[in-house]
């Protein structure tokens, strides 16, 4: 699987959560090319292999798997700064605001 191809798999996937975000097609471009990065790496492919980098069939599986894990945890993130939760009654919050959501995220990243 090519690059091109596992492109328009996540154009075609995920349409309707882009839609939802209302995101210009240059900023989903560039998500999904985070993406594409993100679970080559994972497959083991070096960095000045990531634009032309051809998955073996043997490996288009974990491939997929890696990019709807990428895209739905990138999809989730915009999501949940913008929704409340109620988890009991209890337990409750309103729509995140982003600036602490963006902090925590980096002191989690750090943290790993």
């Amino acid at each position: 699987m090519d690059r091109n191809a596992a492109n328009t798999y996540l154009v075609e996937e995920y349409a309707d959560l882009a839609t939802e975000t209302a995101w210009t097609s240059g900023t989903i471009t560039a998500a999904y090319n985070v993406v594409l990065d993100q679970s080559l790496r994972q497959l083991g492919y070096q960095e000045t292999d990531l634009p032309t980098a051809n998955v073996d069939q043997t490996n288009v599986i974990a491939y997929m798997a890696l990019m709807d894990y990428y895209a739905l945890t990138r999809y989730a993130k915009f999501f949940a700064t913008r929704m409340d939760v109620s988890v009991a009654p209890n337990i409750s919050g309103e729509t995140l605001d982003t600036t602490w959501y963006r902090a925590s995220a980096a002191d989690a990243s750090r943290a790993l």
